[in-house]
Formats: structure tokens, sequence, C-alpha cells
């Protein structure tokens, strides 16, 4: 989850192919969050990707090879 204090831009091409940056918000992911797809994640921010504009503070929610 991250704090944010509007949105922030992201790019996750390395992560997922799509060349168009990501926005990325405060947003709840619903109970079923584990059939949505990684594109639609929009208050995760993954390892390897880049913040293109924005500031945000975060917590790591997991680690690890898998």
């Amino acid at each position: 989850m991250f704090i944010l204090d509007d949105y922030i831009s992201i790019d996750e091409s390395s992560f997922t192919g799509e060349t168009k940056p990501s926005m990325k918000m405060i947003d709840s992911i619903s109970f079923g969050s584990r059939q949505t797809s990684i594109s639609d994640r929009r208050n995760i921010v993954f390892m390897g990707t880049y913040v293109l504009n924005g500031n945000a503070k975060g917590i790591v929610i997991c680690t690890g090879e898998n």
C-alpha cells in the first residue's frame, strides 16, 4: 500500500512489457485480488520498475525469489 499525495507514474516496461507508464494511486484491492492481473494492481509498485513522476511512501509487503 502506498501513501500518496495524489498519484505516481511508474515505468513497468521491464516487468510487464507495457510501454505506456502506469498510474499508481491509493486504492484497495478486492478480496479476490489473487485473480487481479498485475497491470490492474494500482496500489502496488514492483521491484525493477521506476518512478517517473510523483512522490510516495510505502511498505514492503513481500520479498523472496518467488
